[in-house]
């Protein structure tokens, strides 16, 4: 027998790469890398100055946003995406006690379903999903509303007095 090891590699590296198309074409793993990725740019945003977090999720992003491009997409469902945020937002100003979040994860839900993904990642995905974000924007909104009202001499002043 004759030896060829670059036969052997060049197997080995079609059976990579086919390995790796068949991951990003999968709805389920482009929707899971997408939603990680605006995870990690809300964290981000949540404690500026961290660097890993934010490049991260961008890279995650955008590598899911890619990989869900090659998919065919139905104006329906980006639309049901698009009303989902709508309504994480405006969760978080209009007091509705929980309504637009579950409405907005159900959305995101049939939105994510009609792009192919499996129910249970759609749904493993939507639900927590809807949940950090919801409270991440609600708390966005309660901390413009509660702006700190002063000068740098009243927040030293009630240091000093909280202290003494």
């Amino acid at each position: 027998m004759f030896y060829a090891p670059h036969k052997r590699a060049r197997q080995s590296a079609i059976v990579d790469k086919e390995l790796h198309l068949s991951i990003t074409q999968d709805p389920n793993t482009a929707l899971a890398i997408t939603a990680l990725g605006v995870m990690g740019i809300y964290w981000e945003c949540c404690a500026p100055g961290r660097i890993v977090p934010g490049v991260a999720g961008m890279v995650l992003a955008t590598a899911g946003i890619a990989s869900l491009a090659v998919l065919p997409i139905k104006p329906a469902s980006v639309l049901l995406l698009a009303v989902a945020f709508i309504l994480f937002a405006l969760e978080a100003t209009l007091v509705t006690r929980g309504l637009f979040t579950a409405m907005g994860a159900v959305a995101m839900f049939f939105g994510s379903r009609m792009l192919g993904v499996n129910w249970i990642a759609g749904a493993g995905v939507a639900a927590p999903f809807a949940a950090v974000t919801s409270f991440l924007f609600s708390a966005a909104v309660r901390a413009r509303r509660n702006k700190a009202v002063g000068d740098l001499n009243d927040i030293l002043r009630q240091e000093t007095e909280s202290t003494t």
